[in-house]
Order: C-alpha cells, then structure tokens, then sequence
C-alpha cells in the first residue's frame, strides 16, 4: 500500500511556500506595520502637542513660552494679539463676558516664590499644575492670577470683574508649554 504525506511537484519539492519564505514574509509583514504605527504615534505626538503661537514669535524669547489647552467652555485664545514686546510676550484670551490678557516673561535666576507670593499676592494659597505652582487672588475688585513655571512666569490679568476664581483656575491649570 502506498502513502501519500504531501503533493509533489515535478520537479519533487513540495507545492506552496515553502516555511523559510513564510518566516521571512511574516517579519516583512511585522517590520512594515512597526513603522507605520510608530509614524502615526509620532504624527499624532506632534499634532496633540502643536503649538498655536508661531515659530517666529517662539524664536524671539529665551524662555518657556505657556498658551492655553483646553479652554474652558465660550473662551477662546485670541491669535491676533501675540506680540513679543521688551523681552515679555503678550496674548489675549477671550471670554463670554470679559478677556484675559496674559504675559509671559523671563522668571529671574534670584527669583525667591515665598517673597512673591507673600508681597505681591497677598500670601495666597498655591495649586499644582503640571508645570508649577499657581495662584489665584483678588487684588482691587479683580481677580489676578499666576503661574510659575521653571524658567518663566505667567500673569494672568482679567478686563473686569466678570469671570470667576474657577474660571480662572482653569486658565491657569490649562497651560501648556509651547
């Protein structure tokens, strides 16, 4: 009796691929797929994390630049405003019933937080935010706000009195570096 385990060709090598190309098409397969997933996370990195103040007013500073992201719901950054003016850049945010305007400046090598939150904001409680230390506090009849940030800082000075201690919070608490 005879036994059949696998067709034969002709030429007495069995049909199909063969299992060395099949290994060697399944790494050229995985290789391929690698980069196009790595090409696409880094498309998306980018994207994600594109900064809306243009490259020419970055390049004017030394410093971290900070914009907003995201904004609380109705505001929105005004990109008509940036300018970099005396070392310090300026935006406006503007909101439903009132506008931010926000500098971002230099934070000076002696630059001592405990004496600035003590004499310039009144020894207001700080809160985190994943680039330092925040505060919000009334000064006047308005509200003012702050952000120190590893090589900068960020005032925060709102048009009236129409927005809220959250609201402004929420400003500081969103800024991201550029």
């Amino acid at each position: 009796m005879m036994r059949y385990s696998n067709h034969m060709s002709v030429e007495g090598m069995p049909d199909g691929p063969r299992p060395r190309r099949k290994k060697i098409t399944f790494i050229s397969i995985a290789v391929v797929l690698l980069l196009l997933g790595g090409g696409g996370a880094v498309f998306a990195f980018k994207r994600a994390h594109h900064s809306p103040i243009p490259a020419a007013l970055r390049s004017q500073v030394a410093f971290t630049l900070y914009y907003p992201s995201p904004l609380p719901t109705g505001w929105k950054t005004d990109s008509n405003s940036y300018v970099v003016q005396d070392g310090i850049f300026f935006y406006k945010i503007n909101g439903p019933s009132t506008s931010v305007a926000v500098s971002v400046q230099a934070r000076p090598a002696s630059f001592d937080p405990v004496a600035f939150y003590k004499s310039q904001m009144q020894n207001a409680p700080t809160f985190d935010t994943k680039n330092g230390d925040g505060t919000v506090v009334t000064m006047g009849k308005r509200l003012r706000g702050s952000m120190i940030g590893s090589d900068s800082l960020v005032f925060l000075s709102p048009s009236s009195a129409n927005i809220t201690e959250h609201e402004l919070k929420e400003i500081i608490t969103s800024l991201q570096k550029s």
